[in-house]
């Protein structure tokens, strides 16, 4: 884990973020940081799927490790590859990169499961996911980089009374001047920007 400046600057390094995690790690997916406090989807990958997923929180000023989220095998998520606090519903989101057909919301206060939301139509690759004015948005590595094809960003509305939602393409990554891999996406609060963590011209 590293913080930057928006100058650059290297702030804080943590070289070994799964030291103090009691399941095995080796995968860290899209961030969120919420009063003061980092929330990492974390999990075992291998052979295309994650193991002993969980969100594990550290302190955001310094990165060491506060506490651990478990995530609920029942629910049928079987990857996180994003997670966002939702601080007007008290819930933590998750996004599964291998199957996207659902999101999963666990509370904020408690870490316990509060449910999934399916996703209607589904984004293909989801590798991020922030919250902002009832709203969530997701970026997916859904273009063929090979074919010079943009990923994109969706628009959820955070439904709770009702098991599906629909989704709305917002936009195109067809700004970026060579098209890689749309990774990460966060809300500035101070700035009212989206930003968006993309490998820039990766064949991956």
């Amino acid at each position: 884990l590293y913080v930057y400046s928006k100058e650059g600057e290297l702030l804080q390094t943590n070289k070994e973020p799964f030291v103090d995690l009691a399941l095995p790690a080796n995968h860290i997916g899209d961030i969120a940081v919420h009063e003061g406090e980092l929330y990492a989807g974390i999990e075992w990958f291998d052979d295309g799927q994650g193991h002993d997923i969980q969100i594990a929180v550290y302190d955001a000023a310094n990165l060491t490790f506060l506490r651990s989220i478990d995530w609920n095998p029942d629910s049928g998520q079987v990857e996180v590859s994003a997670v966002t606090v939702d601080p007007d519903n008290g819930l933590i989101w998750m996004t599964d990169w291998v199957d996207g057909r659902f999101i999963y919301r666990y509370d904020l206060e408690s870490g316990e499961y509060r449910g999934k939301l399916q996703l209607r139509p589904v984004p293909h690759a989801q590798q991020g996911i922030a919250c902002r004015d009832g709203f969530l948005y997701i970026t997916s590595d859904d273009g063929d980089a090979d074919l010079d094809e943009p990923d994109s960003l969706w628009r959820v509305n955070a439904e709770l009374d009702s098991p599906s939602t629909y989704v709305t393409h917002e936009l195109d990554f067809s700004a970026l001047k060579k098209a890689g891999e749309i990774e990460g996406v966060a809300w500035d609060e101070t700035t009212d920007d989206l930003l968006v963590l993309s490998n820039r011209g990766a064949r991956i």
